[in-house]
């Protein structure tokens, strides 16, 4: 049985069984190293889906060592690699409807609220002004919605997207601006009587694949100022905000 342990920044291990084993790098996986039972070094490249490999031997490369290495061993190394999902490279498409499990990654609905109330109603014809290819470029943008206000045509409070299954690692941003410019920290934060609300609901269902981006829903009926994060090093807070997030597959 192969034992699998993976690191997200530097290099990659797999082994199989006690015949040798092949380190990786996440990023690069063409060119790998391995390991034999006799602590010797070889060196293997993947490359279009061919393996070669050559065994160095006092300083010197001796091919008549490579049939040591069975291919079929490491063949399925690429699969073996954690896939990175992110929201750059996602296809948006709007859906009129409820997201279901048909549905290709990057579908999304946007959702809006009445005034005076914290009820979601899913958005038949109201698409996000913005772009599919704005959404990859810049993130997300979702805009805040205080309790006493309704939402904006054309810009959504809620979005649900879906981003796939079982991710890991789920990692999500949240920028001021467009190219990814003015940090912001998301958290939750209520004051001056309730009447204002900072912070946007990000929900990942692992079961479902769908990530949900929320700045519409307020924790108070006193709610009159909504904004969706604020930039601590200069002091901003922003009504709207672009979101962008990554994660792990795992085969």
């Amino acid at each position: 049985m192969k034992k699998i342990l993976f690191s997200l920044i530097l290099l990659s291990q797999v082994s199989y069984g006690a015949d040798f084993t092949v380190q990786f790098s996440p990023e690069d996986n063409s060119i790998s190293t391995v390991k034999l039972q006799d602590n010797s070094v070889s060196t293997v490249k993947i490359q279009d889906g061919a393996v070669t490999a050559s065994k160095i031997a006092n300083g010197s490369i001796d091919d008549s060592k490579v049939s040591s290495i069975s291919s079929s061993k490491i063949s399925d190394l690429s699969q073996a690699l954690p896939q990175v999902v992110s929201s750059d490279s996602l296809t948006y498409v709007f859906k009129a409807s409820a997201i279901t499990d048909s549905d290709p990654i990057g579908t999304y609905n946007t959702y809006s609220y009445a005034p005076a109330s914290n009820t979601p109603s899913l958005n038949v014809n109201n698409q996000s002004v913005q772009s599919s290819a704005d959404m990859a470029l810049n993130g997300i943008r979702i805009h805040g919605r205080a309790y006493s206000s309704g939402s904006v045509a054309g810009q959504p409070n809620r979005i649900e997207i879906k981003i796939g299954k079982n991710l890991k690692s789920l990692s999500v941003q949240a920028y001021g601006g467009a190219n990814k410019v003015n940090s912001l920290s998301y958290d939750q934060v209520i004051w001056d009587s309730n009447t204002s609300h900072l912070g946007t609901m990000v929900v990942y269902d692992a079961t479902t694949g769908i990530l949900v981006l929320n700045a519409g829903q307020a924790y108070s009926s006193a709610n009159t100022t909504r904004f969706v994060g604020r930039d601590y090093n200069n002091g901003g807070s922003y009504p709207n905000a672009y979101f962008v997030f990554s994660a792990l597959k795992i085969p």
